[in-house]
């Protein structure tokens, strides 16, 4: 597995210690906690992604920014209907990545997500659960790509 965040790789081994019974619960318990991940009125964002994705009835929108410690702060807003396995990858995203550095974040691989999840409920919702991360990567790389600062003119 790739390298990830300290928190999001405390979460990770958390989930893989739990019989399918224990990652079910723990998963729901999850989910009932995302609105604590709501943006805040407060805050200001670097990126809004507002998204569905195809096939998919669940709405997510990522609210990123970068903060000037250079850390990553991730919140949500989801739709009425969005589903208990999506609140929860949510919410474990939201704990697992805030504070974490963003090319970490721009680099996140997919391979955590079976471990957390577990096989059975992934096959079912892969789409959306997938579609997340990816969305988020897209993100990140997004600001890192506009905070490059341009090279120097060689007339300079």
């Amino acid at each position: 597995m790739a390298k990830l965040p300290p928190a999001l790789a405390e979460l990770v081994a958390f989930f893989v210690g739990l019989t399918e019974a224990q990652r079910r619960e723990a998963l729901w318990s999850c989910a009932e906690e995302s609105a604590r991940h709501a943006p805040r009125e407060d805050e200001t964002h670097d990126a809004i992604d507002a998204r569905t994705e195809p096939g998919c009835s669940d709405e997510v929108t990522l609210f990123v920014k970068i903060e000037p410690d250079g850390g990553l702060r991730l919140r949500a807003e989801l739709g009425p209907d969005t589903r208990t396995l999506t609140r929860a990858l949510v919410t474990i995203l939201c704990r697992g990545l805030n504070g974490s550095d963003p090319a970490l974040v721009a680099a996140l691989p997919d391979d955590f997500i079976p471990e957390i999840v577990g096989e059975p409920l992934l096959r079912s919702r892969s789409r959306s659960v997938y579609g997340i991360t990816s969305r988020l990567r897209e993100a990140v790389r997004s600001l890192l790509a506009r905070a490059k600062p341009e090279p120097p003119n060689e007339g300079d």
